[in-house]
């Protein structure tokens, strides 16, 4: 199912729809988390709280935007005033609503990445700085706090059965999936150096420091992490290429990396990179990459002629395959190795992007040339991205409609 047109009028309509009106195409109904349908096609009304449906009748006055108990339009924990708790419902504007289909989470911080295991999504909030976990499904709106601290800019996430992973200012730290009261485990630290994209295998968790590949030791690394790749030991083919990986991936031999001039690289980890082999090469505008059992997956985040492309792990001589076209300011895939899922910011074919804008869609792998399918749209600013055998997880910024600095950011799941 290809993203329908809107006209002005339309998309305003459908701004203010109320949640819960759910429009199934066809196919049958199974009740999922949080009340989510199980469908064959169509797609879900806007994910902002429906107002009119309060959850709680003794819904108190919007009041001040924020408190020292938290933001009082969106927390629904103190939802108008502190302490006036939601019930498991959603905070609009300090008034008590019913909370979303599929939405897991909602009033959170900016969470521009998420990730998951057999059980829970993690993700990080931006303020305050948060690590946090909710059940796939539901937590009744009232995600576990894993960990909390003093970071500020924050990276990507990666799990494994142990521990979550993740980059914050200039470390790279874990928190047990079981939380971590004292505080995460520093496993490296370079003051003045951002660490952003992370992945990990059975041994190691992989991460960047500016221009260079490092790992660690799950254990930490004691002050020396390892050094994977630099462009000094092994330039990209590219002499005008950027050289600061923005995407990493790990399977069980292999490390790859996406760099910002479009450079897809791949190499044996523990060996300096001295084998690195060229995947792709000035391929401009790739924004992130996902892989699965045989080919690298990447998504270019043009306003309104992004492309997603694939090449196989063993190469494709720098000739991607592509997939899909007019992706509109894709931000994150991810791929369950039978069809990518894509967060976009933007409509199609319009050359914009911003509040109510943004989709979910998905393409099989083996390409969508006529269209990718819409599984949810009217979204702002959705990010994170992850996927499991029947949902597709995401982060969405919620009704404010901002991307850094929201404080109506949702955690939400949605069928494939």
């Amino acid at each position: 199912m290809t993203r329908r047109a809107h006209t002005p009028s339309s998309r305003r309509t459908r701004r203010w729809a109320l949640v819960g009106a759910l429009v199934v195409a066809s196919g049958c109904v199974a009740q999922l988390p949080n009340g989510l349908p199980e469908q064959d096609s169509g797609g879900l009304a806007p994910m902002h709280p429906a107002v009119t449906s309060a959850g709680d009748a003794s819904t108190p006055a919007m009041g001040a935007v924020s408190a020292s108990c938290g933001n009082l339009n969106f927390d629904p924990r103190n939802c108008g005033t502190c302490g006036h708790d939601c019930g498991g419902g959603a905070c609009g504007y300090g008034t008590c609503t019913s909370l979303a289909p599929g939405v897991l989470a909602s009033g959170q911080s900016s969470p521009h990445d998420l990730t998951i295991d057999a059980v829970n999504v993690y993700w990080l909030n931006e303020s305050p700085p948060s690590l946090l976990k909710c059940a796939k499904q539901g937590c009744n709106n009232r995600p576990t706090v894993l960990t909390s601290g003093g970071w500020n800019a924050v990276g990507r996430l990666a799990v494994d059965a142990t521990n979550v992973y993740f980059t914050a200012d200039d470390a790279v730290l874990a928190c047990s999936v079981d939380g971590c009261p004292s505080g995460p485990t520093v496993l490296w630290h370079n003051s003045g150096q951002f660490p952003g994209p992370i992945a990990v295998d059975a041994l190691r968790v992989y991460a960047t420091d500016s221009a260079v590949v490092f790992s660690c030791a799950k254990g930490g690394c004691q002050g020396v992490p390892t050094l994977e790749w630099s462009p000094q030991a092994q330039p990209p083919p590219d002499p005008n290429g950027g050289y600061t990986p923005t995407a990493l991936g790990a399977d069980t031999t292999t490390l790859y990396g996406l760099l910002t001039q479009g450079e897809v690289m791949a190499f044996a980890p523990g060996q300096a990179a001295s084998m690195t082999s060229w995947l792709v090469s000035g391929q401009l505008g790739l924004v992130d990459m996902a892989i699965d059992d045989t080919d690298v997956f990447l998504a270019s985040q043009d306003a309104s002629s992004g492309r997603l492309v694939k090449c196989a792990k063993t190469g494709c001589g720098n000739q991607t395959t592509p997939l899909a076209s007019a992706l509109a300011s894709a931000a994150r895939i991810a791929t369950d190795g039978a069809d990518v899922y894509i967060s976009e910011w933007g409509d199609v074919g319009q050359g914009t992007f911003g509040p109510n804008l943004g989709r979910i869609g998905k393409c099989p792998v083996n390409g969508c040339l006529a269209g990718t399918r819409t599984l949810l749209d009217y979204l702002s600013f959705p990010v994170g991205i992850a996927v499991d055998d029947k949902y597709v997880y995401f982060s969405d910024s919620g009704s404010v409609g901002q991307l850094d600095g929201s404080p109506d950011a949702r955690i939400v799941a949605v069928p494939k």
